[in-house]
């Protein structure tokens, strides 16, 4: 399996839910820089879940980073979603 690639999740109750398959080795370097474009990583060690918040989007994984689940929601964002797709490593743009 070629990555990174990503898989539209059904089970969440954001309607556009995809979780993100990165390259495991590029994991830490992915999340710091979703930290430093998007905002700070908020831990919650109870559940081991790292998670940054944006009005339009969700980035969560489990503390390996990956894969990493987006969440659109309030309508999303195109050009965050496609810088997203930039910083993941996909060369065509989101569909």
């Amino acid at each position: 399996m070629k990555l990174p690639f990503r898989k539209r999740d059904y089970s969440c109750l954001t309607r556009l839910t995809y979780k993100y398959f990165v390259e495991p080795d590029r994991a830490a370097a992915i999340w710091d820089r979703l930290a430093s474009e998007l905002g700070p990583i908020q831990r919650i060690p109870a559940v081991r879940v790292q998670q940054i918040s944006t009005p339009q989007l969700i980035v969560r994984a489990t503390f390996d980073g990956n894969p990493i689940t987006v969440m659109q929601r309030n309508g999303g964002d195109d050009a965050q979603l496609a810088r997203l797709h930039a910083i993941f490593g996909f060369e065509e743009p989101p569909a």
